[in-house]
Parts: C-alpha cells; sequence; structure tokens
C-alpha cells in the first residue's frame, strides 16, 4: 500500500496503477512473497523509508531506512536516493539537516550490529568482501574476481532470476522431468519478452532522475555481489523493483495511448500474467515435493540428536532443514562436529555434495552409521563413539 501511495505522489494514479501491476505480477516478486527471504521485508522498509520522506516526516524516514540495514546490510543502498530526493523535493535551507538525520541516524540505528560482527567476527559487514576486512573465513565470500561482471551468465542469471527461475540459475531448467518441456520454455521466453517490453520503452521514454538513482544505487550492489560472491544474486535487486516498476507502467502507459495496440496489449498482459501465476504455482508445488522426499531424514536428525550437537553439512540448505549448527567439511571442523550428513546424490543443494578426497577422508575414519535411508542416499555419521 505505501508503494501505492509513493508512487501516486511521486508521479500520479495511472502510473502509481500499472507500476503495482508489474510488481504484483512479476514472477520474482511472486516466488519471494512466499519464502522466508529478508528481501522481501528489506524492500517494504526501503520504500516506506521514502514515503516518510515525501510527508517530510524525516526521522520516521530516518528509523524506516535504519530498520532496513539491521534486516540486510543492503538497506544502507537506499540512503543516496533519500539524499537526493531531500536535495530535489525541499527548501534548501533544511537540508543539510535533515540529510543529517536521514544519513546518521540509520547508522546509529545499525551501529550495534556492525559493531557485534567487528568484535565476534572480525568483518563489520561479514562475509562480503571479507577479503578486505580478513573476518572469520566465510567460503565463497573471499575473492573478488572482475571478470565476472563481463561473463555472458550475469546477463542469463538475472534475466532467469528475474522470471522466476531460482536463483537464475538455467540448470534448474531441466532438473523436473517435464513432458514437452522444450515447447513449454519457448512459450515462457516469448512471454518474459512481451513483459518486459514496456520496461525498455520505459527507460526510454522518461527520465526521472529519482528512479534513475534509486536503480542504479542497487545496481551497484548487484555488481559487487557478483564479484564477490557469484552470479545467482537477482534477488539482491528486489529493493530497486519499484523504480523498475515505474519505468514499466510509463512504457505500460505510452502503449495505451495507442488505440490500434491498446486491446491486443492489455489481453497479451492478462495472457502473460495468468501464465506468470500458473507457472509459480507449479514450481512452488514440485520444489516442495522435492523438499518432502527428504522429510524423513530432516526428521530423523531433529528428534534423535540433541540441538547442541554440531554437524557437518556443507552450504544453508541442510542446516537450515535440520536446525542444527553445522560447519563445512574441513579436516579441523571434522574434529569438532558430533555427526556427519552426507548424501552425494543432493541435487536441491549441490554445494552440500562432498568433494572425493573429503568423502574418502571421512570414511577412512570408520565413524559409525547413525543413521541410513536408501531410498533417499542419506547418510548421517556419529563422530562419537
Amino acid at each position: 500500500m505505501e508503494k501505492l501511495f509513493l508512487i501516486k505522489k511521486l508521479v500520479n494514479s495511472r502510473i502509481a496503477f500499472y507500476s503495482t501491476v508489474f510488481l504484483a505480477f512479476v514472477p520474482i516478486f511472486i516466488y519471494y512473497s512466499v519464502l522466508s527471504y529478508e528481501e522481501s521485508t528489506l524492500t517494504f522498509f526501503v520504500i516506506l523509508s521514502i514515503y516518510f520522506l515525501i510527508n517530510e516526516r524525516f526521522v520516521l524516514a530516518g528509523i524506516s531506512a535504519g530498520l532496513s540495514i539491521l534486516t540486510k546490510y543492503n538497506g544502507v543502498f537506499i540512503l543516496p536516493v533519500l539524499v537526493y530526493i531531500l536535495y530535489k523535493k525541499f527548501d534548501k535551507k533544511i537540508f543539510l539537516k535533515n540529510a543529517l538525520i536521514i544519513t546518521i541516524l540509520p547508522l546509529l540505528i545499525a551501529l550495534p550490529w556492525f559493531i557485534r560482527n567487528w568484535l565476534v567476527l572480525g568483518n563489520p559487514i561479514w562475509p562480503f568482501l571479507n577479503f578486505i576486512f580478513k573476518g572469520f573465513e566465510a567460503k565463497s565470500y573471499t575473492v573478488f574476481e572482475f571478470g565476472r561482471l563481463f561473463h555472458y551468465d550475469i546477463i542469463a542469471f538475472t534475466y532467469l532470476g528475474f522470471f522466476g527461475v531460482p536463483d537464475g540459475n538455467y540448470a534448474l531448467l531441466t532438473f523436473f522431468d517435464i513432458p514437452y518441456l522444450k515447447f513449454l520454455l519457448a512459450i515462457w521466453l516469448i512471454g518474459t519478452l512481451i513483459f518486459i517490453a514496456p520496461l525498455i520503452l520505459g527507460f526510454f521514454n522518461n527520465k526521472n532522475r529519482i528512479f534513475i538513482l534509486w536503480v542504479s544505487s542497487y545496481l551497484v550492489l548487484f555488481l559487487l555481489y557478483v564479484a564477490n560472491v557469484g552470479f545467482s544474486v537477482s534477488r539482491m535487486m528486489l529493493p530497486a523493483f519499484p523504480a523498475l516498476a515505474v519505468f514499466w507502467a510509463f512504457g505500460y502507459d505510452k502503449i495505451m495511448k495507442d488505440y490500434k495496440l491498446k486491446k491486443l496489449t492489455n489481453l497479451l498482459l492478462v495472457l502473460i500474467i495468468t501464465g506468470f501465476v500458473f507457472t509459480e504455482f507449479v514450481k512452488i508445488k514440485l520444489a516442495s515435493d522435492a523438499w518432502d522426499f527428504y522429510k524423513g531424514d530432516f526428521d530423523w536428525v531433529k528428534l534423535n540428536t540433541k540441538q547442541s550437537n554440531i554437524f557437518i553439512a556443507n552450504g544453508q540448505c541442510v542446516p537450515y532443514n535440520i536446525e542444527r549448527t553445522s560447519l563445512y567439511a574441513t579436516n579441523e571442523n571434522i574434529g569438532e562436529a558430533d555427526y556427519i550428513w552426507i548424501n552425494q546424490n543432493f541435487k536441491l543443494d549441490r554445494v552440500s555434495i562432498l568433494d572425493d578426497a573429503t568423502l574418502k577422508l571421512i570414511q577412512s575414519k570408520n565413524y559409525k552409521v547413525a543413521y541410513s535411508n536408501k531410498k533417499t542416499g542419506t547418510i548421517v555419521y556419529s563422530t562419537r563413539q
């Protein structure tokens, strides 16, 4: 609702309505509205901070921006946008005072978190840019590869991520055995290209610097993530999607002014939106069934091990589902762990699959098998004899 009022005040009611349609049905927003990722909450506070700012509630704008940073570091990238809006929309006599409010207040709110990370993990924004701060080792966050910024995967992963492919990983398109997959993918791709056309048109027909800066600020963040983490970072742009929605709305509004295209465009939009919603429903159902396949394994861990037990389990997905503290499989960590989770066929999170050397190391120690499931391929070793 805040987004609707925000765009209405910054532009007009028609653009606000069209932009809301874009946000409501673009697949990445549908996808993350039902998953427990922080980006949805982050986006809410980002929008709220701008909403309070244009309504001259400067302290509340600063508090909202601070809460966005507490939600996720990425919230800090809205601060340049807030300062720019303040400069363009308000009396220059009050600029300095309120600029300090909307920049210093958010940082003060987030400061305890940064201090805690610095003291405990050696990096105020751990695990990101860890190669600069030399904090507690975090796998996959210790390099900065400029070459990724010029790789074709940056476009492929981003585009697919925007339109609902998890993490934009095109390898997942063949994860399930779906009849007529190539034909369905071709229809889906055509639909996405038609849907995104107003966005491209809007960029060329609207030069509103507020929305350009909004997108640009999070584009900088996006590129930092790509170089530091990898290509699967489409969701990093979610806080900028309200601004992208405005560009899409301007493009769609321009098309609507052509009477000959109006009816055809509306019909295509309804068909494409229906396809997006149906595709997301099917995708979530397939994914849910795939995770349910391992439910017995996860339940065994939760019922038969203590909450204080430490597991060896690579990646994020397995630790999330077993609800236990987990360490990556290194020789040092293995000595600290109580249990070791192994599933070399775990396609849902390939990061969790051990390399041959690590697997042989674990097997050479002759640990007792505490749990085994031939159907799923999961084995849990107990390191405490």
